[in-house]
């Protein structure tokens, strides 16, 4: 993946769903969360497959399951009208919504994949790491986003921190 794709998807979904969503307002929780998301999309699916290999359940770049994104929906955006409607917009929904979404939105809209995948990180108790915390983003990954999966922080180290360097140098025009 190079630094020209990257940025598409930095700049074509990550950072419209965050501007929608309305969080993370202040800049360096911007920045925190957009290389969180766009490194989790980068260990995820390595923005080449929007459906999992080997027949697995989860969808999108970001591969969240089904499960996932139902319980998010049920459990946790009832109480936050705000965030659900802002969601809903992100995924060409009307609102109030008065069933689940279809998962397989995760497959046809980024900006709504990654709405979900930040949702999915602001469920945790848990505090973004700094915006140059791109170790404490890979722990974040292992221990939140995919808890029980088959993520390592040894393969965040090497495959995503690299390419996150590289992004938020060129973000930082430096």
């Amino acid at each position: 993946m190079n630094m020209e794709q990257l940025m598409t998807f930095l700049t074509g979904a990550i950072q419209p769903a965050l501007q929608q969503l309305g969080l993370d307002l202040e800049p360096g929780a911007r920045t925190a969360a957009e290389l969180l998301l766009l490194g989790t999309g980068l260990a995820e699916s390595g923005y080449l497959r929007r459906e999992q290999t080997g027949g697995g359940p989860a969808l999108g770049y970001w591969q969240m399951e089904p499960f996932t994104h139902d319980d998010i929906w049920k459990t946790y955006l009832p109480a936050r009208h705000s965030l659900a409607q802002a969601l809903a917009r992100i995924g060409g929904l009307a609102y109030p919504v008065t069933s689940i979404p279809p998962a397989s939105l995760l497959t046809h809209s980024n900006p709504y994949a990654a709405a979900m995948a930040r949702i999915k990180y602001r469920r945790s108790p848990r505090s973004l790491p700094d915006a140059d915390d791109f170790d404490g983003m890979g722990r974040m990954w292992v221990e939140v986003y995919n808890a029980g999966g088959a993520a390592t922080l040894a393969r965040w180290r090497a495959e995503v921190e690299p390419a996150l360097a590289a992004v938020a140098q060129t973000m930082t025009g430096g």
